[in-house]
């Protein structure tokens, strides 16, 4: 089979972003997407949402996009979730709409993929995108209230989303034509709008006619032909108005109400109607406006969740069980007018996301995500002395802990001194966990600084010390835990009594030219002789090892071949490593069995290699968690490789490790699609 790699040799030239936006559609089309068997998920937190919509005519059934985890079904209202995404892929699911007429019709619109269509209520998908652009994002679905065959697309795209178009198709999306004549150009004779078409809106009375706005500042445009031609519709706006939200009114004839801002009167968001007047100034801005279905006094705004109850003059931002959580889409329909659905995303104040559910129109909220499977995992690490206690690092900023072998799974937190509330974030990424080996109720975090917990990752504290800036990875000496090793970006610092103190461990180590020591990805120490201790680094310095526990360290080649991000020793073996590599944004694995000495490149072509983990029980067996192709197993300890993701949905992965057992049991971290094991829970 052809692979990413083998592709991307043949003489492309590519400024490195476009080439890694084409490591993952190339590798899209490619390979077969993987079907459930093989790797199996464990049910943690659900992570980003990106759309929600339920089916007009059962309250109980209701569809969520995720970032990279495809579609989730609900048929019980949300007690239970299971993955709807059968020949989707896994990019972004920004968009959903439910045909209103036959609600076993449903479009999903993605991240620079087109729209997908089911026609069997979400168990599979197939593209419909033929004459959509294949560079933007499809922001917005509108589908006809009694023709399923008639959907319009809202998209957006290029630098800060400066361009866009409003799509429309006749034919279920067998095709589709542009229908924003009358809207901006970006430039003369130019295909895009100028601005993206974030917000699209149709009259339910009157389905010709139709809102849309861009994020410039042109103000609401609307057509009256199905999208044919389109005129401003801005009679009384202030000038310099940015529309953030535009929907039609059912109680007041389909008239648009819309969310604006002026850059003229300042910093104050306006909800208006009719002509254009402003009529309130609610507390917070939403993209998406939603009139109550039989109640025409109640109105919500979804972003930063805001309700009126009194057409929109005053608004309140009471989310009883909501608190903190960014509705990023609200649902609902005329047959349980109170009963709403809210999709959310992490944010500043909550490192998860999922969804959540009220009965009473919005006054109390609980949550209903289980069994949604999109948590971005950035790393996992397992007790090495128990199979019960796990630990789950994410992209956002938290950290997720089991204490029953994977079956339930709780957020960790940590107390932001001098504050008595409960933050849960760390910051942007956990990029590394550690557990003490022979204490193992103290672990470690490495995230914007470095955390300890006493109580196996209940609750942590950070490390206050001027020498740890931005850790990158921790160690631990296995025969004297009180050891400890962080590397940064600016090189290494190690502790001697359990990181209450720290000092500089950076002799023999390169500088960059602009005079720091150079950045350590990966630590690892030697179980055999822990004295014995590797350090990968960034390009171009290779691997350096210390023979004395970080008192002067020396290079040990593959200096030029890249970025290591990780290095392996053998059971058994130290003398046998294997480093994985960025290679000019391709994966490299490289092997020595002779210390370091001499290395030799194993054949892989695979996305950047992140992470290198050996079966403790079968020494020759060897994975690594690569970056858009996913995880590769080697039978012959790293002489050759073949892809190993059945199972998987999103293939990006960061990091590996054990469960104990007998035999061990692998797991794996997808950013995007939550956590995988391989094969079944061990008994506890």
């Amino acid at each position: 089979m052809q692979t990413v790699g083998s592709l991307l040799q043949k003489g492309l030239k590519l400024h490195p972003v476009v080439k890694m936006g084409l490591i993952l559609s190339v590798f899209v089309s490619l390979v077969p997407l993987p079907c459930l068997a093989g790797w199996n998920s464990f049910s943690i937190f659900t992570g980003e949402m990106t759309s929600i919509a339920m089916d007009p005519s059962d309250a109980e059934r209701v569809y969520a996009g995720t970032r990279n985890a495809g579609v989730f079904r609900t048929i019980n209202g949300g007690k239970t979730w299971q993955a709807a995404r059968k020949g989707l892929n896994f990019y972004p699911v920004r968009s959903l709409a439910v045909a209103p007429s036959q609600p076993s019709t449903i479009y999903a619109g993605t991240d620079f993929d087109g729209v997908w269509k089911s026609l069997d209520g979400g168990d599979t998908w197939a593209k419909t995108s033929h004459g959509l652009p294949g560079n933007l994002i499809v922001f917005r679905l509108v589908v006809h209230p009694t023709n399923p065959n008639v959907v319009y697309a809202a998209m957006g795209g290029g630098v800060a989303l400066c361009i866009g178009n409003v799509y429309r198709s006749n034919n279920g999306g067998a095709t589709w034509v542009k229908r924003d004549k009358g809207i901006p150009r970006d430039k003369a004779g130019s295909p895009y709008t100028l601005g993206a078409v974030k917000i699209l809106s149709m009259d339910p009375l009157n389905p010709a006619r139709l809102y849309s706005a861009t994020n410039r500042t042109h103000g609401v445009f609307t057509s009256y032909d199905g999208g044919a031609t389109w005129v401003r519709f801005n009679k009384g706006f202030p000038a310099q108005t940015n529309v953030y939200a535009v929907a039609a009114n059912p109680h007041r004839g389909g008239e648009p109400a819309a969310v604006a801002f002026s850059f003229t009167t300042g910093t104050r968001y306006f909800i208006f109607d009719r002509s254009w007047m402003a009529i309130s100034n609610p507390v917070f801005t939403g993209s998406q406006i939603h009139f109550h279905p039989t109640n025409p006094s109640v109105i919500y705004l979804a972003d930063s969740y805001s309700r009126s109850l009194d057409g929109g003059v005053t608004w309140d931002d009471s989310a009883a069980g909501m608190e903190h959580h960014n509705p990023i889409g609200l649902s609902f329909n005329a047959a349980a007018p109170d009963r709403l659905y809210a999709a959310t995303d992490p944010n500043v104040h909550m490192p998860w996301g999922g969804v959540f559910r009220s009965d009473d129109g919005g006054d109390t909220w609980s949550r209903r995500s289980a069994g949604i499977r999109g948590e971005v995992v950035r790393t996992v690490v397992v007790d090495p002395s128990s199979s019960r206690y796990l630990y789950v690092g994410t992209g956002t900023g938290g950290v997720i802990r089991s204490a029953d072998g994977g079956r339930k799974w709780k957020w960790s937190s940590w107390r932001r001194p001098p504050y008595d509330n409960k933050d849960y974030l760390f910051g942007f990424e956990v990029t590394d966990i550690a557990v003490d080996p022979l204490h193992p109720w103290i672990v470690f975090v490495a995230s914007n600084d470095l955390y300890k917990s006493t109580n196996r990752g209940l609750s942590f504290k950070p490390l206050d010390s001027p020498l740890i800036v931005s850790p990158r990875c921790i160690a631990i000496d296995p025969k004297a835990p009180k050891n400890i090793y962080v590397g940064q970006g600016k090189g290494i610092v190690k502790s001697r009594d359990y990181g209450k103190t720290w000092r500089e461990s950076n002799n023999g180590l390169p500088k960059e030219p602009w005079g720091d020591f150079a950045t350590v990805n990966h630590l690892a120490v030697d179980p055999m002789d822990s004295s014995d201790l590797w350090a990968a680094l960034d390009a171009p310095h290779g691997v350096y090892l210390s023979t004395n526990g970080g008192l002067s360290w020396e290079y040990r080649g593959l200096k030029d071949k890249g970025t290591v991000h990780v290095t392996a020793m053998q059971p058994g073996n130290s003398r046998t490593i294997v480093a994985g590599l960025d290679s000019n944004f391709e994966g490299a694995i490289f092997k020595s069995t002779d210390g370091g000495k001499t290395w030799v490149k194993k054949p892989l072509e695979s996305g950047v290699v992140y992470d290198l983990a050996f079966d403790a029980a079968d020494p020759s067996v060897l994975y690594a968690a690569t970056e858009f192709t996913g995880v590769y197993r080697s039978m012959d300890a790293g002489e050759t490789w073949s892809e190993f993701n059945k199972g998987i949905f999103y293939p990006n992965t960061y990091s590996l490790d054990f469960i104990p057992a007998n035999p061990p049991v692998p797991v794996v971290g997808s950013y995007g699609s939550g956590l995988y094991r391989r094969g079944a829970l061990p008994a506890l």
